[in-house]
């Protein structure tokens, strides 16, 4: 029987790299994996502005309660950036 590798959702934004160790470690607590990945391609060996961010995935089937652990961090000012949808769904 094959395995699937589960489908991933971005649900973070950051243009500051720093910040993805906080996210995952957050995320970790409540037992969700992240995986981040960049915002884009630079034709440079360092991405400067809005292409050094980056973006956070997490399995689709806990991506609703990672948005909302996330926008509730945001709010509690725990970590910067901004989630990439409403946690209520809309």
């Amino acid at each position: 029987m094959a395995r699937f590798m589960p489908r991933y959702v971005d649900v973070y934004a950051s243009d500051h790299p720093w910040a993805f160790p906080l996210v995952r470690d957050y995320l970790r607590q409540f037992g969700i994996e992240a995986v981040a990945r960049p915002n884009g391609m630079s034709l440079y060996p360092m991405a400067v502005g809005p292409l050094a961010g980056f973006r956070v995935s997490v399995p689709e089937d806990v991506h609703q309660t990672a948005l909302t652990l996330l926008a509730q961090a945001i709010r509690d000012e725990v970590i910067p950036g901004e989630v990439l949808a409403a946690a209520d769904g809309s």
